[in-house]
């Protein structure tokens, strides 16, 4: 690979190996996923999402490193490494499957430079990142094994936020990682804001959004008090009492924004004081 790294083997629907028996597979999945901190609420779910996705494990030769989020990519089918069981969304984290493969190895990133608690951090979030991995599989099954429409969009919609969750937290484990490292490549989760000269007109700003939101946020209450009389009979209620949530997210962001670039602007008017 160019780095010392060696290559490994893909195990799985498209990568079977004369010394693992097809039958074998599923256990051998589920065993990487304990192994990484997941868990899943029904096995034989998992195991069957896990056939129809064609996931595969990466198993590195004895002495072998584990190979990186990119490198993965190389041996999946078509270079998809969303196949690859392991956390590849961290990068540089993986969990590997031993040359013996009754043997289960979770291999772990040690970052250059990083404190015990940066450390601990990333270890926390790429390991519950690879747990939602299952999570997310298990709602795109719920989401599409159903003839029940009404069941399936309400599905999806947690599968959104879902993946979203995911998304985030993978971001999160990168910047902990670029920040430990000092690589000094942009993280994807920049760091504290700093407005300038840009704060008075920052904090005028989110007190106007934040007003429209408020407004918004009273609409949708007497909205949801409309549809009570259907909300036994159908998710309208449900979906209205949802948007209210993501209402109170946007207030809690704007409402960040707004003490930042507020304590930033008192700052900088004393230092003129």
């Amino acid at each position: 690979m160019g780095d010392g790294r060696s290559p490994c083997d893909l195990v799985g629907p498209d990568g079977l190996l004369p010394d693992v028996d097809p039958a074998d597979v599923p256990s051998l999945v589920r065993a990487v996923l304990t192994a990484a901190g997941g868990a899943h609420h029904d096995w034989d779910q998992f195991d069957r999402v896990m056939a129809e996705e064609r996931r595969c494990v990466a198993r590195s030769p004895p002495g072998g490193s584990a190979p990186t989020a990119a490198e993965a990519g190389t041996f999946a089918p078509g270079g998809d490494r969303s196949k690859v069981v392991g956390p590849w969304s961290a990068p540089r984290a993986s969990v590997i499957v031993g040359t013996d493969r009754r043997e289960v190895c979770p291999m772990t990133t040690n970052l250059v430079g990083a404190s015990v608690w940066e450390q601990e951090l990333y270890d926390h979030l790429t390991s519950h990142v690879e747990h939602e991995r299952a999570v997310l599989a298990a709602y795109e099954a719920l989401a599409r094994d159903t003839s029940v429409p009404a069941f399936s969009y309400l599905a999806g919609l947690i599968l959104d936020d879902e993946r979203r969750h995911h998304q985030l937290l993978a971001d999160l484990a990168e910047t902990i990682r670029s920040s430990a490292e000092l690589t000094g490549e942009p993280a994807p989760i920049p760091g504290l804001l700093h407005f300038g000269e840009e704060a008075e007109r920052i904090v005028e700003q989110t007190e106007r959004f934040l007003a429209l939101e408020e407004e918004d946020n009273r609409e949708l209450q007497r909205l949801r008090r409309q549809l009570r009389d259907v909300r036994d009979t159908t998710p309208w209620q449900l979906v209205v009492e949802l948007i209210e949530h993501d209402n109170a997210k946007h207030r809690r962001i704007l409402s960040f924004i707004k003490d930042v670039a507020r304590r930033e602007g008192r700052a900088r008017a004393s230092r003129r004081g």
